[in-house]
């Protein structure tokens, strides 16, 4: 963010702030004399470290940013206020100070920075009155559980980025406050392993989520790509990879509890796996349907959520990751059920339907029934052939029935079946 400071406060010298080195450029000092910037630039970081304001002001700029401050107040700029979004151009602008020439170094750190201000200010002004004016849709990609999303242009960064408008079940009253506090939560979430919300717009009863941009996700790559199986060094990547992005949000107490392959995002150069939709079902809650009414698929939803608990938690997620292993594996789902009780029912043919020595407290929920099949568990070995021993140990503790005794996703990054990869949780 720009921080916009009052003329009065304002220094007409360009200080440095760097700490006392070896270097003459420990603290420069340098008049611009005659050198009409009318505002005040940002703080600004040299590729060799230090950091300087730059802010000088002549007369006529005086005036100008009083004036500013007076429409700022009449309603019509917000040129003091929030405005500009995080990633603001004018941050980290490169400058190279050069010891023996800081004077002509001084003086290319204020024309960047006189730069980097005027444009922070003409683009302040061209989106202040309606912040979606700020992003350009391109097209649109999808409609996913919770909307409609579209690639998108960022008009201010001229970024690449993946605009999601959220669909309200009651539009005509608005996005609920604790909708926006919720999603608001999720832009402190940040880490390699998740997809980064970038910004929140609320707008005209909407509510518009900017996310950076990925066009692969691991549905596709499935889909496109059987090879995918007999590569089970790639298989642990990616699964080591949605085990460190779950652990991280677990530790910060947010559920994701609809992950699915499509919501786990690739990048094509890096093979970085990056889960999306974190904390949506919290604000939004877990539609039943998605925006264009297709019936949400149930294929990698937790036992307990099926049959009706209402106390769940972070295994839940840990189930979900378990079922998208196996799939990754077998080129084909685990559990396809077309409706929830079909889909507890081939959980229970593999796993075998639970009862109060395996599960305790399972008959109290309430949508389990006394006149459910029995069915009893199968060697997992024998469901996912192609998977090795510590792999079969790993996948059977992540789909435990009984969620208290389901590894932890922590847990599982320690599990000896990711030994090979020689990295750290």
């Amino acid at each position: 963010m720009i921080g916009w400071t009052s003329p009065a406060s304002c220094p007409t010298e360009l200080v440095s702030t760097a700490p006392a080195t070896s270097m003459p450029l420990a603290r420069v000092t340098a008049r611009i004399a005659a050198f009409p910037i009318s505002f005040v630039a940002p703080l600004i970081t040299t590729c060799s470290g230090h950091s300087v304001q730059v802010a000088r002001f002549d007369e006529a700029g005086k005036e100008e940013l009083r004036e500013r401050e007076r429409e700022r107040e009449r309603g019509a700029l917000m040129v003091f206020g929030e405005g500009c979004i995080e990633q603001d151009i004018a941050e980290g602008v490169p400058v190279q100070l050069l010891p023996w020439r800081w004077k002509k170094a001084c003086f290319k750190v204020a024309m960047l920075g006189a730069m980097a201000g005027w444009r922070a200010c003409k683009e302040e002004r061209r989106f202040s009155g309606n912040r979606m004016d700020q992003y350009e849709k391109v097209e649109k990609i999808g409609e996913g559980t919770y909307g409609v999303v579209y690639k998108a242009r960022d008009r201010l960064t001229n970024e690449t980025i993946a605009l999601k408008k959220i669909r309200l079940e009651n539009e005509d009253e608005g996005v609920p406050s604790t909708a926006i506090r919720e999603i608001s939560l999720l832009k402190e979430m940040q880490h390699s392993n998740i997809v980064r919300l970038q910004d929140v717009v609320h707008s005209d009863k909407r509510i518009y989520l900017v996310f950076e941009y990925l066009d692969l996700d691991l549905k596709k790559h499935m889909d496109s790509c059987p090879e995918l199986a007999k590569d089970p060094r790639l298989v642990k990547t990616y699964l080591y990879q949605m085990l460190r992005g779950i652990a991280y949000c677990h530790s910060h107490r947010v559920l994701h509890r609809d992950l699915k392959p499509q919501n786990l995002l690739i990048d094509r150069r890096t093979n970085a796996l990056k889960l999306a939709d974190f904390g949506l079902s919290r604000a939004f809650g877990i539609p039943v349907r998605t925006f264009t009414h297709e019936v949400v698929t149930l294929w990698y939803r937790a036992p307990e959520i099926l049959l009706g608990s209402r106390q769940y938690s972070t295994p839940v997620d840990v189930w979900s990751v378990g079922c998208i292993f196996a799939e990754m594996v077998n080129q084909q789902p685990l559990f396809p059920g077309d409706s929830e009780i079909d889909e507890l029912f081939k959980i229970f043919r593999i796993l075998g339907t639970p009862n109060e020595e395996t599960w305790p407290g399972v008959t109290s929920l309430p949508d389990f029934k006394s006149a459910f099949p029995k069915w009893q568990s199968k060697d997992l070995a024998t469901v996912v052939p192609n998977l090795g021993a510590p792999g079969i140990d790993l996948l059977s503790r992540m789909l435990i029935l009984d969620p208290s005794k389901r590894i932890s996703a922590r847990q599982a990054l320690e599990h000896e079946y990711f030994n090979d990869l020689g990295l750290v949780p």
